[in-house]
């Protein structure tokens, strides 16, 4: 058994320097890098667990079974025929969607399909200045690979002059932000629909190993049809997808636990409290946030507010929420869900 550990710790240790960063470009496809990324995750929580004897031969097997997924992904993705490389001058603009820190969003048409797209320009040397260039890369890489109804998808990216470009579909219904400043707070059955399909979304988005960091109503897109898509994953982190990280006792642990970087990035209003206390965190950050957003579709405001960051920031460290009362009394229901989100410790949370 020992012999056969130590062959699985040395091909581990093989597939994390066959696949290093340094092994892909940054320029190069995005469903690649994903892979890449998650085929490098495995490996490296793999060979952690069996250093600390954490593991099983099940472990071992589906972990078998999963990389060679994950290659096999990878050839498939490696083997599509490279068509002519997109550039701005297959679109013209149609007008300003909205502007922010690195770039803007703009409504294009493409010149020959004719068809309507969002096309995100983020500048470069602005990325440079705030070294967020590989922060970029995973948006474009999440974007390519994610692949579900209720999340917004990538047509094509390109390098501009100036410019970094990633080409998303349109969604030309608004946003739930501007939904709840034109008529406040939403019909209970409009809030089911949308909040359901946000979890649809999140649960896909945790299955592989993507934590959002930034979920909004300004980032949950309205289509025609009334349904919702989850946009803007500009402050996103990938970690480890989830296939195998339930068959060992700590994993809850490390899923609240997975980040360390101590950044609090995010808007203010839906950060969660082990953020702002530079605990580390993970998935549940993204819990905490559906039960902000959820309290704020059904009251119209979020539970938490202050003059400055950080007067908020003590009301959300010290669970401060204000219920309304009277009239506008939430169903017992609803309000349960919403504390079981906002739990203070992110292993009590649920989603966890």
């Amino acid at each position: 058994m020992l012999g056969a550990t130590a062959q699985m710790e040395e091909r581990l240790q093989d597939i994390i320097s066959s696949y290093s960063p340094e092994s892909i470009l940054p320029l190069a496809d995005g469903l690649l890098g994903f892979i890449h990324h998650q085929i490098i995750e495995l490996a490296r929580d793999c060979l952690e667990k069996s250093h600390g004897a954490l593991i099983t031969s099940r472990y071992f097997l589906e972990l078998q079974e999963n990389l060679e997924k994950l290659l096999q992904d990878q050839n498939r993705a490696a083997s599509i025929p490279t068509q002519r490389k997109p550039n701005e001058n297959d679109f013209e603009t149609i007008k300003l969607i909205s502007n922010g820190a690195y770039g803007a969003v703009y409504l294009v048409r493409h010149t020959e399909t004719r068809q309507r797209f969002a096309m995100k320009k983020v500048n470069k040397h602005n990325l440079i200045l705030r070294n967020q260039i590989q922060q970029v890369f995973v948006e474009r890489d999440i974007l390519t690979f994610a692949e579900n109804p209720f999340v917004v998808s990538m047509y094509c990216s390109f390098e501009a002059r100036r410019h970094l470009c990633m080409v998303m579909e349109y969604v030309e219904g608004g946003d739930c932000a501007n939904l709840l400043k034109n008529i406040g707070p939403l019909p209970v059955d409009m809030t089911r629909m949308y909040f359901a399909e946000t979890v649809l979304a999140l649960e896909y988005l945790h299955n592989y190993g993507i934590v959002h960091r930034d979920l909004k109503p300004d980032n949950l897109l309205i289509t025609s049809m009334g349904h919702i898509k989850l946009t803007d994953f500009g402050l996103s982190r990938v970690g480890l997808m989830n296939m195998t990280t339930n068959l060992y006792e700590d994993h809850i642990e490390k899923d609240t636990r997975e980040f360390i970087d101590k950044q609090v990035c995010g808007t203010p209003e839906y950060i969660a409290p082990e953020v702002i206390l530079r605990q580390g965190y993970g998935k549940p950050v993204d819990w905490w946030a559906m039960g902000v957003i959820l309290f704020e579709f059904l009251v119209g405001c979020a539970p938490f507010f202050g003059e400055t960051p950080e007067e908020l920031f003590g009301q959300v460290v010290s669970d401060e929420i204000i219920w309304p009362e009277g009239e506008d009394i939430l169903p017992t229901e609803a309000q349960d869900l919403i504390s079981r989100l906002l739990r203070q410790n992110p292993r009590d949370r649920l989603g966890t």
